[in-house]
């Protein structure tokens, strides 16, 4: 008797343990018709361009953050700082608010690419992609000298960015 119980507990175990086997062989064929465990295959997935926007601001506010870093390294910077001095004349509570702003707008593009409707991200992009060109140039024509060649070199970067941004919002179908 016990045999014969102990016969049977294996046989459904076993029927239990065929079936998991087989839903997990079809769930296997299902997945890896859509190259998710295909790792020697090396085509790109499709990325939205909401995505690449986030990423592009994302990569240019970096770029700012390092470059305003360095800069606290070059000689006579961090005094004149302590003496209210900047680049464009006595720092004043008007002058933080207006830096405050401009470096905000890029932060905030980061999580607007992603949720605003796409009309206004598109109008968005466009607008400060082009607007932050712009004022990369202007402000790197400003540093010019030995100890801002890395002021150059993330100009450079930065320009670069912010017409991607630019390029790529414009391209966005206008049917949007």
């Amino acid at each position: 008797m016990a045999e014969t119980l102990f016969i049977a507990l294996i046989f459904r175990s076993s029927r239990f343990v065929f079936k998991l086997m087989l839903a997990k062989e079809k769930m296997f064929r299902v997945l890896k018709g859509t190259n998710y465990f295909s790792m020697s295959d090396l085509t790109d997935m499709p990325v939205h361009i909401r995505f690449r926007l986030s990423a592009l601001w994302t990569s240019l506010m970096l770029c700012y953050i390092y470059c305003d870093y360095f800069h606290l390294f070059v000689p006579g910077h961090i005094e004149s700082l302590i003496q209210g001095k900047s680049v464009g004349g006595p720092i004043s509570p008007a002058k933080l608010v207006a830096f405050a702003v401009m470096m905000s707008i890029p932060a905030l593009m980061v999580a607007l690419s992603l949720i605003l409707p796409s009309r206004w991200s598109r109008m968005l992009n466009i607008a400060f992609g082009i607007l932050y060109t712009l004022i990369m140039i202007a402000v790197a024509s400003m540093f010019i000298g030995e100890w801002y060649i890395f002021y150059s070199y993330f100009a450079v970067i930065e320009i670069a960015l912010s017409v991607t941004i630019t390029m790529l919002a414009w391209r966005w179908s206008k049917t949007v």
